[in-house]
């Protein structure tokens, strides 16, 4: 009886263990299949992964406006997109910054993306200010918080270094 009730216990430790420790885990999980959606051009999908702000902002315009008068040769010639996340950053219980390097058919880059959580989940958050000629007058604006502008500073401080000698 004392193996069973001994082996509970270290079982439940390691699990308590295992998740309190792997927001990094989850935050890289949220920024791999957002980018893996953006990168193959599923903006549906990538919706599912992206806060409030992305979605009504930089999702929206890419969807609604940019995609219906893109080239489709083009972007199918320039799937499929491979994705490596390299970093996740964990800035504060609700930031993170995850980098990252896209492989498509036509080009490489590197790049780095904001995460927040939300509602105990990570989401992309990524707004961008859309210009008033593609959605007409906003009900919204989004306004960029002090948080924002302190988290910013925090991530460039915590970049990668380039150990390669590339610019």
């Amino acid at each position: 009886m004392k193996k069973i009730g001994f082996t509970l216990t270290l079982s439940l430790f390691a699990a308590l263990a295992c998740s309190c420790g792997n927001e990094e885990g989850r935050a890289e999980k949220a920024a791999y299949k957002y980018l893996d959606a953006i990168g193959n051009y599923d903006f549906d999908r990538a919706w599912d992964y992206a806060t409030e702000e992305t979605q009504k902002s930089t999702l929206t315009l890419f969807r609604d406006v940019i995609m219906p008068t893109t080239d489709m040769e083009y972007v199918n010639s320039n799937r499929p997109a491979k994705i490596t996340i390299s970093q996740v950053s964990i800035t504060d219980d609700t930031c993170a910054e995850a980098f990252f390097h896209e492989s498509t058919p036509i080009q490489e880059q590197d790049g780095s993306i904001t995460l927040r959580k939300r509602n105990g989940k990570w989401l992309v958050h990524l707004p961008i200010e859309v210009p008033e000629i593609f959605n007409g007058p906003r009900e919204h604006e989004y306004k960029y918080e002090e948080r924002d502008i302190e988290h910013l500073q925090v991530l460039d401080r915590k970049k990668p270094q380039d150990t390669t000698g590339k610019q």
